[in-house]
């Protein structure tokens, strides 16, 4: 792994740190071009034994700080592969690039298959960004087989491919407020966990103790509804019973009758499990 100086190098590096075990730590921190730097680069690639086949690369922010553009796609020339063909001749391949605001969201995840010993160029043509300042730019490319590693990629080249910035900030704004609305409904939605809400309150104020009438005020009519439905079930499984009674003549005398009350909250018991249940499979 290289050693780099630019400061957005070492947040991605501590994330991959406490992300990942120590055998998918293999990193690769890409250099602008500049004569020599492919020889150097072969040299700093190795795989070290017992690593699993994912590599994270790590573009630094200094590559771009002097551009006003926004970022259109990235382009990725792959070097001919010396693995093992893993499936029908093709080696599995899946590329990651993370959005550079927060490291654990995909701006693009895309798995495709390559012919072992012939090089691919690919185009990933992501959603439009405007690259933040001081924020690197971090993708992983991990194989199906244990023979993919750093060395795997000595020769490959990123290029990033920019647009004018009238032009990516549209699709940039549209996705931040997407993303803000989102993270913003789950924040507030009602979740089945949470005691605090009105709608478990009306649900749970049932299995308390309270009278009747304080569990309708507190369930609204929606509750009362759901009680009326309730005492109608009621009253048609007691004229089934009665009429199954005196078809095998036991007289009504004999049958253990229980007050009505505790009828309808065992019912309303039952009718609330099967709503939890029902609740849960969502």
């Amino acid at each position: 792994m290289q050693v780099s100086v630019d400061p957005s190098v070492e947040p991605i590096r501590k994330f991959i740190a406490g992300r990942y075990t120590e055998d998918e730590r293999a990193t690769i921190i890409a250099t602008a071009d500049s004569p020599g730097s492919p020889q150097q680069q072969r040299r700093r690639l190795q795989s070290s034994k017992g690593s699993l086949p994912l590599v994270h690369v790590i573009i630094p922010a200094s590559g771009w700080k002097d551009r006003n553009d926004g970022l259109d796609g990235i382009a990725i020339d792959l070097p001919a592969l010396q693995v093992k063909p893993a499936d029908g001749g093709y080696f599995p391949l899946n590329i990651q690039i993370k959005d550079p605001l927060w490291a654990q969201r995909n701006l693009l995840d895309f798995s495709f298959s390559v012919k072992p010993n012939e090089a691919r160029t690919l185009w990933l043509d992501t959603r439009d960004r405007i690259l933040p300042e001081g924020k690197a730019i971090y993708l992983t490319i991990a194989g199906a087989g244990a023979d993919f590693g750093p060395a795997s990629l000595n020769g490959a080249r990123i290029r990033l491919i920019f647009k004018p910035r009238a032009e990516a900030v549209k699709e940039h704004e549209l996705d931040r407020f997407t993303q803000a609305r989102d993270s913003y409904a789950m924040l507030i939605e009602e979740h089945t966990n949470n005691p605090k809400l009105e709608s478990l309150q009306s649900l749970c104020s049932r299995h308390h103790g309270r009278p009747a009438g304080e569990s309708e005020q507190l369930g609204g009519p929606d509750l009362l509804v759901r009680q009326q439905s309730l005492a109608s079930k009621t009253s048609l499984h007691s004229a089934g019973r009665a009429r199954r009674r005196s078809l095998l003549g036991v007289s009504p005398d004999h049958a253990v009758a229980q007050p009505e009350p505790v009828r309808q909250l065992v019912y309303r018991q039952k009718a609330d499990r099967g709503r939890r249940i029902r609740r849960r499979s969502f």
